[in-house]
């Protein structure tokens, strides 16, 4: 099990069109990140912010052309493209890798650099969105919302071709998204192509995350020989628990069903990375600021070493996928 953390401050929101995840890790940082870190993980390496660089003259008139399908494409593209080779440098030292965000557009750079280092990570995808999209099933034009159909390779064009050179493909079996529950009509469509599994907030509610989650390491990982990367967007949780997030959706899962499943991944001795994203310190009141702080911390400290288990995990149940 990794015990020294490697820090990645990912300083951006150019994936989608509100300011402030940029500010998440720097606000992290002075609200106590840090020692919630030391007190989780023997050694902390933390890196300096990686913050968004301007385009250049090319790049912008081909964002201009793009924008309205890909906000802000070739931004994101060449600031991943440094976040990948960062992450794969530091998973190569076989440290463990935490991703701060930034909006989940940052999660093309976090997994490429993961899987070029082990291409056979399995992916558990936390969010209220399937984050399926692409440029032309997607109703924004955000790319907060695309990252999978990037990974997956779902979407040719020649200029993305090049500006994602960098960017492994990700075999849909080997990711599964939890607590789903605002899915677009395009992104059904694409999931039912791909196969993806998905298990929405109505399932875990229904069968309870202890058999949500002990499913979802079986389908990814049916010989427990794999290592695993958590890719949270808090928006994933209720916004009664992080509130300060830019598209908030009722009905999520619970802080203790999100400590539950990242403390049961973390106890198979395999969870090497994760990103923590789309924290936005510029929204909601002080109450709400101070409320998402906290889930933050909680969740963080749901990575210390684990005991072993308390509760049963003898179900059985098979999930449908559920889309409704």
């Amino acid at each position: 099990m990794r015990e020294t953390l490697t820090l990645i401050q990912a300083a951006a929101w150019i994936g989608q069109r509100k300011e402030g995840t940029n500010l998440a890790p720097g606000w992290l940082k002075h609200r106590g990140l840090l020692d919630v870190l030391r007190e989780t993980f023997l050694t902390i390496d933390d890196l300096p912010e990686l913050r968004e660089t301007l385009l250049e003259e090319e790049d912008q008139i081909f964002a201009e052309h793009f924008s309205a399908r890909a906000y802000n494409f070739p931004s994101v593209a060449k600031y991943n493209r440094h976040l990948s080779t960062l992450v794969e440098e530091q998973m190569n030292l076989l440290n463990f890798v935490l991703t701060v965000g930034g909006d989940h557009s940052i999660a093309l750079g976090t997994l490429s650099g993961v899987l070029r280092a082990n291409p056979n990570t399995k992916i558990i995808w936390v969010d209220a969105h399937t984050d399926i999209n692409t440029p032309e099933t997607s109703p924004s034009g955000n790319i907060h919302g695309m990252p999978l159909s990037f990974l997956m390779k779902l979407y040719q064009h020649p200029m993305t071709d090049e500006y994602m050179d960098f960017v492994p493909r990700l075999d849909p079996k080997n990711v599964i998204v939890i607590g789903a529950r605002d899915i677009d009509k395009g992104e059904v469509e694409l999931i039912t192509k791909t196969g993806m599994t998905v298990y929405t907030s109505k399932e875990v509610k229904a069968y309870g995350i202890e058999t949500v989650i002990k499913e979802a390491r079986k389908k990814l990982d049916p010989y427990n020989k794999d290592p695993f990367h958590i890719s949270f967007d808090v928006d994933g949780i209720d916004p009664t628990y992080a509130p300060s997030t830019g598209t908030a959706v009722a009905g999520g899962l619970t802080l203790n069903e999100a400590k539950y499943l990242i403390e049961d991944v973390r106890r198979t001795g395999r969870l090497n990375s994760m990103d923590l994203v789309e924290i936005n310190p510029m929204l909601g009141t002080q109450e709400d600021l101070q409320t998402t702080l906290d889930t933050t911390f909680s969740l963080i400290q749901s990575l210390k070493a684990p005991e072993s288990k308390t509760k049963n995990d003898s179900s059985d149940k098979k999930l449908p996928l559920n889309l409704n």
